[in-house]
Order: C-alpha cells, then sequence, then structure tokens
C-alpha cells in the first residue's frame, strides 16, 4: 500500500472514531435528580425520594425525604456535587450527606455516593460513614 493510501486511511479512521471519544470525554452529571434513589447508608438500604430540584442558582434547592425522614439540600448540575441533611421528627439535624452524583453514562441507572456524618444520633455512633445511591 502506498504512503499516501496509508494516510487516507488513518485520517478516514481518525475521523470516524473522534465522536465516540468526545461522547465520552464530553459526559456530565444529570441536570435533575429528582425522583426515587435506592441509597446504601453505610449498608443499610433506605429510600432517598426527591421530590423538587429548584430552578435558580447555579446549585438548586432540593426538597426530599430519606425513608420518610424530612431532608433538604442543595445540588449542582454542573459539577455534580450534592449536600443534604436528614432531621429528626424534632427538625434536629442528625445526619449530613455530601457527595457528588456520578457522570450519566447511556443505558446505566443514575448513580451518586459520599460520605455522610453521624451527628446528634442517639442510634448511632459519632463519625463519617460511606453512602452510594441509583435510581
Amino acid at each position: 500500500m502506498s504512503p499516501k493510501l496509508n494516510k487516507t486511511f488513518l485520517a478516514a479512521a481518525i475521523l470516524v472514531s473522534a465522536p465516540l471519544f468526545a461522547a465520552n470525554a464530553m459526559a456530565a452529571p444529570p441536570t435533575s435528580i429528582v425522583g426515587t434513589w435506592t441509597m446504601y447508608v453505610n449498608q443499610n438500604v433506605e429510600t432517598f425520594v426527591v421530590s423538587n430540584q429548584g430552578l435558580q442558582g447555579t446549585c438548586k434547592v432540593l426538597v426530599a425525604t430519606l425513608s420518610g425522614w424530612p431532608t433538604s439540600g442543595w445540588y449542582c448540575p454542573a459539577d455534580g456535587r450534592l449536600h443534604f441533611i436528614r432531621k429528626n421528627n424534632n427538625g434536629v439535624p442528625i445526619k449530613t450527606f455530601d457527595g457528588m452524583a456520578a457522570e450519566r453514562v447511556v443505558g446505566s441507572p443514575d448513580r451518586m455516593t459520599g460520605t455522610y456524618a453521624s451527628d446528634y444520633n442517639p442510634t448511632q455512633a459519632y463519625g463519617y460513614y460511606s453512602f452510594s445511591a441509583q435510581k
């Protein structure tokens, strides 16, 4: 094969494959995390339901429940950062969550992961614990 023909095939291969790599490089977290998530909180299964995500600002206010308990926080769609607080019946924060929503992958569930601090919780030792979730 001539060198000119080799260069032509190489150029064609690059043009065909470039969009495939660009699509993966431009993956981003979901624009919304509203919905029902199955959450693994320190090896316990809980349900995280985000019922509303605000429209204003870079980071969006969340209204949610964690296994029925009132929860509030925020989510930044641009980079996937999230923060929310689970409160007890008296409105006292007992778990503070910080994490990231994973970049969206076509055909896979949305995912998030991070840590939470157990504060003011009589049923769990103080400290940091892991969590992960998917919907």
